[in-house]
């Protein structure tokens, strides 16, 4: 249906005040009503209703704010020769009319374009815009149209009809073919959909046409402010930054508000406008006011921490000697405690200034990147340094060379004490970003590095904290753990201080600290060599690398490694019989279920086969250890602990002799000997046949005992159960002269102290001082040098750790002599001996140099274990409100 007259004379009047170019209205009224009407056509029957409301703001008021224009169907875009002002090759049948309209169009007879006029041509396209034809059917009609009446205003009318209904594609080859042929249609454009049009092919990245068109314009007045923004974007492209920076200058505000209302339809932020603007401003020099553009940037925007890079690029002024005046100051310092205050000043000063208003920005970030250079090598001023740094990290944006002495120095090692003090800064912060962490787990390699195998925690704190960083961090770290990890390994070879145990060690330590699919079952067999004191969580980390490798036995050392420094749970000592299954090793089963069946959380079905196992007997015999296997009983334990029980070993039975000669209160007693049957008589009989173990030449009660009669208990025993196994013990305890000093160090210390210098000075012992010395003549040089470690240890050790560590030693040793297990752990329980003497006891049953012990004495089980039992799952007895069965495995 045809628009009343009267909205016809409104579109009329808007498109003829909309056209730019002057000249009389009464000549330009009969075109601005057919274009009116076509315009009315295609607004009517558009695909959306905001390309309607587009074309219908475009007529009456203001278009709106769409961008884009949506089509079913594209095209490739029309070719150079197509460009022409009449198009060759025209269709000559009418385009595809809607169903509707189909009777009609078969009464018409088929009209080649070339021979329809002017008013049949605008008949015909306002026909196609009414039938919401394709674009590609109505171009061939608009250039037609346009070569009937060739003029720059018809050209945008063209431009205009093909902005609503044409792909995006195609406008930029209509755009060359009007600059060729109507070199002055840009300024016909309705402002308005220019303003779209620079935005809708700015977004499509093809405005190679349209940046031609403008920069010839680009001064003019007409040009609106989204026009002007585009030509500047384009200028930046350019390698000299003179003609942008300068275009900017002049139309300052007007690029500013156009960054502000239309930035975000081109993907232009206002902080990447000032960003990029700054930077042509100090390419071109002017520091003063590229400062003042990206003081604009906002604080929490992406460009922030760019801006503040880009500040420091300026030139840093120098003296003749190339410092600058900060520099100049700082060396005026003579202390290194001065030049830190003021330093210290320096950081404070940037800080409340806040970047770009600080002019000694540049200098500031330039001192910072060597501050070695300028401090003395002391280790308190490196702390102190190191300390500072870290404490002002959060400048880093405005200064990066604030954490570069860390960075330049992550993969140097100097001396230890000058090492740790470096890095004491990262060491004592608590992260609170990955960056904390990345830095803290660099200081700890460093604090590793300068202590030794004990900082193994460290080291893998190291390990998991550069981990952690590369993991989440969105950027990428400076130094990666490899690079790291080789450096540390290397400094290991060649630092000169470390003993050769000490650097094997940490060679071993060092090998494993990696990702751990790289670490290899030859570096855990090395490691688990001398992993003794190794931090838990690093055992059973590393446990787990063993049991993906598919090394039962090395998994079995580190479970036992781990259990030293703990305990074994009642889910170890499964694993263990799991583990002595897979390695054939039926006897390290048994002993395992022997722990657990003490604890009596043994499953029923496993306990009534290890009755028969040879683990439960009623007597076993005694067995004569030799003195290399005795040396197995020192395994696991702590070096100043095995020293001790070596010296006990070696002439704590002499001991009660000397002790007695001390004490003015010793008296020697008298035992009557056991009967020949006897438990007793049975267990002096096995001592009898150690010939590394003195015999007593007397017994003696010494002055701090009991006046009851009776022999004295260890004290780790409350209870003396009537057992072999018990007797034994305690029969051990008085021949190693434990008993002698009351399983006390510092009694013994204080009797033996410094004897010779005592001999000579006091009147009561120059009496003895003969025999005193002939005791100490009789000793073997290997007695003797006992005698002088267990003096030098009474001082080292106190009195629990050294009572809980011979009480294990004793307990093994007669163990080895009476290999019966249950025995043993049940008068422990029964003697109420603490927690932990179990603990080890139960550790050392399991660990490998007792298998080897027994395997040398022929005491192994030969019993295998039946194949029902190797395939449960589980020997340990579930908790009661535990639902599930063992299952059997496939």
């Amino acid at each position: 249906m045809r628009p009343s007259d009267d909205v016809l004379q409104q579109d009329t009047d808007v498109v003829v005040s909309s056209s730019p170019e002057g000249g009389n209205d009464e000549q330009r009224r009969p075109q601005a009503t057919q274009l009116a009407r076509l315009y009315r056509g295609a607004a009517a029957n558009e695909l959306s209703d905001s390309t309607r409301a587009l074309l219908k703001d475009l007529l009456f008021s203001e278009l709106g704010m769409t961008d884009t224009v949506e089509s079913q169907q594209k095209q490739a875009p029309i070719a150079a020769s197509d460009a022409q002002p009449i198009i060759k090759q025209v269709h000559d049948e009418s385009p595809t009319l809607p169903q509707g309209r189909v009777a009609e169009s078969k009464q018409q007879k088929a009209v080649p374009i070339s021979s329809l006029g002017t008013a049949q041509l605008e008949l015909k396209l306002r026909q196609m815009i009414d039938a919401n034809a394709a674009w590609e059917s109505m171009e061939p009609l608009a250039l037609r149209l346009y070569a009937s009446q060739p003029a720059p205003a018809t050209a945008a009318r063209v431009i205009e009809l093909a902005f609503v209904h044409a792909t995006t594609d195609r406008l930029e080859p209509l755009l060359q073919w009007a600059k060729k042929n109507a070199p002055g249609f840009y300024r016909h454009l309705h402002p308005t959909l220019r303003t779209h049009l620079v935005i809708r092919l700015w977004r499509s990245s093809s405005s190679d046409t349209l940046a031609t068109l403008l920069f010839r314009d680009r001064d003019e007045s007409f040009l609106q402010p989204i026009e002007r923004l585009f030509l500047f974007q384009s200028m930046t492209s350019a390698k000299d930054p003179t003609v942008p920076y300068l275009y900017f200058s002049r139309y300052r505000n007007e690029l500013l508000n156009a960054v502000m209302s239309m930035g975000g339809h081109v993907g232009l932020t206002a902080s990447a406008f000032l960003l990029r603007t700054g930077q042509l401003a100090l390419d071109l020099g002017y520091n003063a006011d590229a400062a003042q553009i990206l003081d604009g940037i906002g604080a929490n925007t992406p460009e922030r921490d760019d801006a503040l890079r880009l500040m420091l690029t300026s030139t840093v002024e120098k003296n003749k000697a190339g410092r600058s005046h900060l520099a100049e100051l700082l060396m005026a310092e003579a202390t290194g405690e001065g030049r830190l205050q003021l330093l210290q000043k320096f950081l404070a000063d940037s800080r409340g200034l806040g970047g770009f208003k600080d002019r000694n920005r540049p200098a500031l970030n330039e001192l910072l990147a060597d501050p070695l250079s300028w401090l003395p090598m002391d280790v308190a001023l490196w702390g102190k340094l190191s300390s500072l740094l870290t404490a002002n990290r959060d400048l880093a944006a405005l200064l990066p060379n604030l954490l570069a002495v860390f960075q330049n120095h992550a993969l140097k090692f100097h001396a230890a004490n000058l090492d740790i003090a470096l890095w004491q800064g990262p060491l004592n912060i608590s992260p609170v970003n990955l960056q904390d962490e990345y830095w803290r787990g660099i200081g700890l390699l460093h604090f590793y590095a300068g202590t030794g195998a004990t900082a193994e925690a460290e080291l893998w704190q190291a390990v998991n904290s550069v981990k952690r960083a590369k993991e989440e961090s969105p950027q990428p770290l400076p130094i990666l753990w490899k690079e790291l990890h080789r450096a540390a390994f290397t400094w290991v070879i060649k630092a000169t201080h470390l003993l050769d145990g000490e650097r094997t060690r940490m060679l071993r330590q060092l090998r494993v600290a990696v990702p751990l699919e790289q670490i290899t079952a030859g570096d855990l067999t090395e490691y688990v060599e001398q992993a003794e004191g190794s931090p838990l969580p690093i055992l059973q980390v590393l446990r787990g690398v063993a049991e993906r490798l598919k090394e039962p036995l090395i998994a079995k050392r580190l479970l036992l490694k781990g259990a030293a420094a703990s305990h074994l749970t009642n889910v170890d000592l499964n694993h263990v019989w799991q583990l002595g299954l897979t390695l054939n090793d039926h006897d390290l089963a048994w002993r395992a279920a022997t722990v657990l069946n003490a604890r009596q959380a043994l499953v029923p079905a496993v306990r009534h086969a290890w009755e028969f196992s040879g683990e439960k007997r009623a007597e076993y015999g005694f067995f004569v250890p030799t003195k290399k296997q005795v040396q197995a009983c020192l395994a696991g334990m702590s070096s100043p602990a095995a020293r001790l029980a070596n010296a006990c070993l070696m002439v704590g039975g002499a001991l009660p002799e000397l002790l007695s000669l001390l004490d003015p209160g010793a008296t020697v007693t008298r035992v009557s000997a056991a009967p020949h049957d006897s438990i007793e008589a049975r267990v002096d009989q096995a001592l009898s046949k150690l010939d590394w173990l003195l015999p007593p030449r007397r017994r003696y009660r010494f002055s701090f005992e009991s006046a009851l009669g009776g022999s004295q208990l260890p004290a780790f025993m409350q209870v003396l159960p009537t057992n072999a196994w018990s007797l034994l013990t305690a029969r051990l305890a008085e021949r190693l002269g434990i008993n002698a000093w009351g399983w006390r160090l510092s009694r013994l210390h204080a009797q033996i102290a410094d004897l010779i210098p005592r001999l000579a000075s006091r009147q009561d012992l120059r009496r003895h001082s003969s025999r005193v010395a002939t005791w100490l003549k009789e000793l073997t040089p290997e007695q003797r040098a006992a005698w002088q470690d267990m003096a030098a240890l009474s001082r080292a050790l106190d009195d629990q750790t050294a009572a809980v560590a011979l009480a294990g030693f004793v307990c093994r040793l007669a163990t080895l002599i009476c290999p019966n297990h249950y025995m043993a752990l049940t008068s422990l329980q029964s003697m109420r001996a603490q927690t932990s003497i179990i603990w080890d006891m139960e550790t050392w049953l399991l660990g490998e140099s007792y298998s080897q012990s027994r395997a040398s004495l022929g005491t192994v089980t030969r019993v295998p274990v039946p194949h029902s039992l190797q395939r449960l799952t589980s020997i340990v007895i579930l908790p009661e409100s535990a639902t599930m069965v063992h299952k059997v495995r496939n």
